[in-house]
């Protein structure tokens, strides 16, 4: 089962720059008993996070990116058309920026990964997911839209070379 460690969004509804949702202890004084430990993390993961802060602050759109990250990983492939549009919600006061990024970090049984990526109401821009087994990060693919289509994929075998 999956142990997450952090979700980061940027350019998503009230968020302009970079925000990220952190499950990772921040010290040894967290009580131990809502602390589990984890070899890759050192002060432990939290097993639960409380989000608060004042009206409109952008409670509400945190838990819409986590719900709009979970519906692109579990629907993306066979709900959106492929020449179609993707609900894109991008940061208010500037609607015609940048891609929005969103990036979870996790751990699986020994490795840690980060699966991302960014995109627009046009489509998905870049797509990424890393590995670490150990202090190297191992590339299991990337795309890039912006690339052409025999340049724009990776996709190393997942016993290849490490970056």
């Amino acid at each position: 089962m999956p142990v997450f460690l952090q979700f980061t969004i940027e350019n998503h509804a009230s968020f302009r720059d970079e925000a990220v949702l952190s499950f990772v202890s921040t010290a040894n004084t967290d009580e131990p008993d809502w602390r589990m430990a984890h070899e890759k993390v050192d002060h432990g993961i939290l097993p639960v996070v409380g989000i608060w802060g004042a009206n409109a602050s952008g409670k509400s759109q945190l838990i819409d990116a986590l719900r709009f990250l979970r519906l692109a990983v579990r629907d993306s492939q066979n709900k959106w058309e492929p020449t179609g549009s993707i609900p894109w919600n991008p940061f208010r006061m500037q609607p015609d920026s940048e891609p929005t990024r969103m990036e979870l970090e996790f751990v699986i049984e020994r490795a840690r990964y980060v699966f991302g990526f960014t995109f627009t109401a046009r489509g998905f821009v870049e797509e990424w997911l890393y590995r670490w087994e150990s202090h190297r990060r191992q590339t299991l693919y990337r795309r890039d839209a912006r690339q052409p289509k025999e340049r724009g994929f990776h996709w190393p075998s997942l016993d290849g070379p490490r970056d």
